[in-house]
């Protein structure tokens, strides 16, 4: 579906809001490491590992992701139980989930604190919202290493994304399992509006649209307490986005775990 469907996701809490920040980081470094060769890769790895610790400075972001874990753990428990469910496959997330979970109850501090005393990227940090960013005559140090070797500067960067391995561990995989309890349905906007109504028991976590890529289309989602309201915009002959007053074909998923 990915090449004909251009995919929108909604969190519904500020919690999943973050694990999705943290994915698209995650995602920018990893794939930034490919074009080392280019110093302008490098800025943007550094920008995004800067970003990851930002993100992290969250207080309730280790509580709440612990307690999600215990969540799915108490999900998959039950549903071990019933008929017709592929044990052996619910047994290896259990001991993931669970490994993870463990892990994350016994670490101390603050998630990625070594990186908060590393000198590369405080110096980069000082100088990154300067237009421009972290000029070389702001920064010697950083410039200094984004002149090194491309084998070194992906060996650091490297290096750094382990001091995230756990974080990234479970975010992934709570993503992945939140996605993947996902009910497409294929609906109708009357006039570009679509409201659809959440379920309460489980919770609905994350709101999948899916629109066609060949469609001048995009949606605007906003949340409520028992609803989500979505929006389609269309493009006139003048180029201008304006909300669609047509019936438009429209795919969703609300993924509840």
């Amino acid at each position: 579906m990915s090449q004909t469907h251009i995919l929108y996701e909604q969190p519904l809490s500020e919690h999943f809001r973050a694990y999705l920040r943290l994915e698209h980081l995650f995602n920018q470094v990893r794939q930034t490491l490919d074009y080392f060769d280019i110093s302008w890769a490098a800025r943007s790895a550094v920008s995004a590992v800067l970003d990851i610790i930002n993100v992290l400075d969250r207080p309730d972001l280790k509580t709440k992701l612990f307690k999600e874990l215990n969540r799915q753990i108490n999900y998959f428990v039950q549903l071990r139980q019933k008929p017709g469910v592929d044990e052996q496959r619910v047994n290896e997330i259990l001991e993931e989930l669970e490994d993870l979970s463990a892990q994350l109850q016994s670490s101390t501090g603050r998630l990625g604190q070594k990186l908060r005393e590393n000198d590369i990227l405080n110096c980069a940090r000082q100088h990154l919202y300067n237009p421009g960013g972290a000029c070389q005559f702001d920064a010697p140090l950083y410039h200094f290493w984004l002149t090194r070797p491309t084998a070194d500067r992906v060996a650091t960067v490297e290096r750094w994304l382990e001091e995230f391995q756990l974080i990234e561990g479970a975010i992934r995989l709570l993503l992945n399992l939140t996605r993947q309890c996902a009910h497409l349905e294929t609906c109708f906007a009357k006039a570009g509006f679509y409201q659809l109504v959440l379920p309460v028991d489980p919770p609905c976590k994350l709101v999948r649209v899916y629109l066609p890529a060949s469609s001048a289309i995009y949606p605007e989602v906003s949340v409520g307490k028992h609803q989500v309201y979505i929006r389609l915009f269309v493009r006139n002959d003048e180029g201008q986005w304006r909300k669609s007053d047509e019936d438009l074909e429209l795919q969703v998923a609300c993924c509840a775990i």
